[in-house]
């Protein structure tokens, strides 16, 4: 038997996420083998281990994720195979949120930069040994953005440069998204005012704050004026310059 650094995954030994018990098994396990900058947090785990229920009884804990069971249909709920992908692509979710604001993004020391949904499949990848294509992937995210349980805005950043006459041109080009999960969410999950989820989101804050990291999104907004039936135009909001930072 070969040797499993924490690291690596010795592949022989990477258990099969098909159903609630193997899933259980395998975030165990990724767990157990990850590194400590690599394991998930406390209360990362508290939210996984108890979405994991929905995938056996959609019904479970007094019916709290029945509008995730029906987001497409009344009478056509989510499958069980729908179940368990959208089990394990939350949790990829979930391996880059931050306690303080449930921001889906990397920290660094300036701001807070998005992650890329390849970036996001790459995180499926590691934690539960297989891949998940593309089309699967986006149908997963657009079920939790229809269920209001996940909020997608594009960002975007406004650059500048010489061109060969040494004239500066400006562009504005997209980046990851900014990605941040819902109250409607974590009304769902029950969970923010649970003193272990409490201590582990503050561990989590206070480790920020040690590391001279920001969680705050610096974006670019562009504003246009649109016509109106009432005055003509629509007034630009007085909060405006100061939703120039989220």
């Amino acid at each position: 038997m070969r040797k499993t650094t924490p690291q690596t995954f010795d592949v022989d030994a990477i258990l099969a996420a098909n159903d609630t018990a193997s899933l259980k098994a395998r975030i165990e396990q990724y767990q157990r083998l990850a590194t400590k900058k690599q394991k998930l947090q406390h209360w990362h785990m508290r939210h996984i281990h108890k979405l994991s229920a929905f995938i056996d009884n959609p019904y479970c804990y007094n019916k709290c994720f029945i509008e995730l069971h029906h987001v497409n249909s009344s009478v056509k709920p989510l499958q069980k195979r729908q179940r368990l992908a959208l089990v394990k692509v939350f949790s990829a979710l979930m391996y880059f949120t931050e306690g303080e604001r449930y921001q889906v993004g990397v920290c660094k020391e300036s701001d807070m930069e998005g992650v890329t949904h390849a970036s996001l499949r790459s995180t499926y990848e590691k934690l539960w040994g297989e891949t998940i294509h593309k089309s699967r992937w986006d149908r997963m995210i657009k079920i939790l953005k229809k269920a209001k349980w996940l909020d997608v805005d594009a960002c975007y950043c406004l650059d500048s440069e010489p061109d060969e006459n040494g004239e500066i041109n400006e562009r504005i080009y997209s980046i990851a998204a900014m990605k941040t999960f819902t109250l409607t969410c974590l009304a769902a999950f029950g969970l923010t005012m649970k003193k272990d989820v409490m201590q582990s989101i503050q561990r989590g804050i206070a480790d920020r704050i040690r590391k001279g990291l920001s969680n705050i999104w610096i974006g670019y907004k562009s504003f246009t004026k649109r016509l109106t039936n009432d005055t003509g135009q629509t007034p630009i909001p007085i909060d405006y310059d100061k939703s120039l930072i989220h």
